[in-house]
Formats: structure tokens, sequence, C-alpha cells
């Protein structure tokens, strides 16, 4: 009975602060080109350049948001299955 309630909790979260996620991807981008900016070498050819370019969008929110609503939809469907006349 826990697993849905976790899965409802995870998918409103995800539906209601995405970018939590995309802001620790923008912060460790930021680190690892600060890193990179300081003379640390880059791990694969032209890392800097790929960081400079390649920043997180706004579609990524909009994926999270998606994973989040897909999520607690599937949490209340199986609360309301689990909770049905034979319980």
């Amino acid at each position: 009975m826990i697993e849905p309630l976790i899965l409802l909790a995870f998918g409103v979260a995800f539906m209601i602060a995405p970018g939590f996620w995309a802001g620790r991807s923008e912060a460790n981008r930021l680190v690892r080109l600060r890193e990179i900016e300081e003379g640390a070498s880059e791990a694969y050819f032209e890392e800097r350049r790929d960081l400079l370019e390649y920043k997180p969008s706004q579609r990524f929110l909009v994926l999270w948001r998606v994973i989040g609503a897909a999520m607690a939809i599937a949490a209340v469907g199986v609360l309301l299955v689990r909770s049905g006349p034979t319980g």
C-alpha cells in the first residue's frame, strides 16, 4: 500500500518543483566549467565548448512535469484499484 503513495508523492513533487533537478544540473555544469577554466584537464575532446554551448533548456522542466503527471495518475489508478470492492 505504501508504494502508490510514494509514487504519488514523487509525481506531485516532479510536477510542482521540476526546477530542483534542473538547478542541480546547471550548478554541476557551472562547477565543471569553472574547473576547466582554472586549468583542470578536459574529460573528453572539447568538453569546455560542450559546456558553453549546450545549456539545460526549459524543455527539460516540461519533461519532468509530464513524468510527474504520469506518475501521479498511475498512483491514483493503483490506489483506486486497490481500494475497490475486494480491497
